[in-house]
């Protein structure tokens, strides 16, 4: 595998043969519905006996079945990976880049390059200056399970979405007008399944001038030249803690281009307009809104509380700051008790949710009182009411992600989501590691 620069590189690429079914094959990321088994029954329903990347990934709806069940589901997707292997399902499409097209309802297109990138060049841990980063704080505690997936498996097929800081659209934008005037081969146009929108994939080969001007035009973007940040993780971050973890355990005797020190990622431009970026809510269960409220006052009052103090709006006037506010805005609305409340913090550039974390981990560790993270208001306002109390934070602006990762490093863990789950990307591509 030819490397670019020594971080990104053109992979070797194996895509489902001709006569299979792209829109059975092509499920979603392994790690959205976690809360939903019904969404994954469906789609093995809709899968049937069809080839499918489906049964080449373990859903982490099924992480908390027992370990002997657990077991059994990774030796019958290392079973299932031969399969594809020697019986022809998956075929090479020769050392490529793929650029992407996705559509998905209500949200216009994005575009996106799969690629590879040195896990040597990757870091998650806080403060890291490694030309690829972490956007969020990583959860060392989910690493192990993913783990026991890769460890033995013959393939990777990637979920992880990298993104770059490319306002002029220079890198994919160049690509993507040559896709569209038909000077590559188009390997793949098909629906995808459960409200998954479409995709295309146009091949573009190792060495093609266009793609060597897109790896250059990556390598003049201001983030690079100013801050030596390449790229920072999108999605699927702890995906990709777990292949440099699987890397570093063969690194020792693992002989020179061996395939497993790279990932298989999907780039997309951090500005392009199909790629949302969504707050993920907060909301406490056994916690009611006057007792949070409570403990906000006395949590923001404390010694050494860089945030506070805080002050506690409610009524007509948490309404009026509520609808004034804007993603900068120093206000957090708390819903489910009556009346209307929110937390007027002292201005700052510093993000509401770097302010409110530390509060809403004190609080989860009460008798009584769990937190959980939530996708869209409407959702947390259906969950919200008197023994449970939702805050609803700000939507993270993105000319702010690449400066604030580069000063500060991580967000704190479940910042911001890119798209609903249905948006994510669905596995199409494989790559050998092994």
């Amino acid at each position: 595998m030819q490397k670019w620069d020594g971080i990104v590189a053109v992979p070797d690429v194996l895509l489902p043969a001709r006569d299979v079914e792209y829109a059975k094959w092509a499920v979603v990321a392994c790690d959205q519905f976690t809360s939903a088994p019904a969404y994954w029954q469906e789609a093995a329903a809709l899968v049937g006996e069809s080839p499918s990347a489906l049964s080449l990934v373990l859903p982490e709806v099924y992480l908390s079945e027992s370990p002997d069940r657990i077991d059994a589901r990774i030796a019958d997707i290392n079973r299932q990976m031969e399969t594809c292997l020697q019986t022809g399902i998956l075929k090479d499409a020769g050392r490529c880049a793929v650029l992407t097209r996705r559509s998905v309802p209500g949200v216009p297109d994005r575009t996106g390059l799969v690629l590879a990138i040195d896990l040597e060049r990757y870091e998650y841990e806080p403060g890291n200056r490694a030309p690829i980063r972490a956007s969020e704080g990583t959860v060392l505690e989910r690493i192990p399970p993913r783990v026991r997936i890769r460890e033995n498996a013959p393939l990777e097929l990637p979920h992880v979405q990298l993104l770059s800081d490319d306002p002029d659209g220079t890198v994919l934008e160049p690509l993507l007008a040559l896709c569209e005037a038909g000077q590559y081969d188009l390997l793949y146009d098909t629906p995808l399944m459960l409200e998954g929108g479409r995709i295309k994939g146009w091949r573009i080969p190792e060495g093609d001038p266009a793609l060597e001007a897109a790896f250059a035009a990556l390598f003049q973007l201001e983030s690079w030249r100013e801050h030596g940040l390449l790229m920072a993780v999108g999605d699927g971050n702890h995906s990709l803690v777990t292949a440099k973890a699987c890397w570093e355990r063969i690194r020792p005797t693992a002989k020179p281009g061996h395939p497993a020190r790279y990932a298989m990622v999907e780039l997309i431009n951090l500005h392009d307009p199909g790629l949302v970026f969504e707050p993920i809510h907060r909301i406490l269960f056994g916690c009611d809104c006057s007792t949070l409220l409570t403990f906000a006052r006395d949590w923001f009052s404390g010694p050494g509380i860089q945030d506070g103090p805080v002050e506690v709006l409610e009524g007509a006037q948490a309404e009026a700051c509520a609808n004034g506010s804007d993603p900068d805005s120093c206000t957090v609305r708390v819903i489910g008790g009556n009346p209307a409340a929110s937390l007027r913090f002292p201005p700052s550039d510093r993000l509401a949710v770097d302010r409110i974390q530390p509060m809403v981990d004190a609080l989860a560790g009460l008798p009584g009182v769990t937190v959980d993270y939530i996708h869209g208001e409407t959702a947390l306002r259906a969950l919200a009411g008197p023994d449970a109390t939702g805050i609803v934070l700000p939507p993270l602006p993105k000319t702010r992600f690449f400066k604030d990762i580069a000063r500060n490093g991580v967000y704190p863990r479940k910042t911001f989501s890119t798209g609903e789950a249905e948006g994510k990307r669905y596995y199409i591509e494989a790559r050998r590691i092994r």
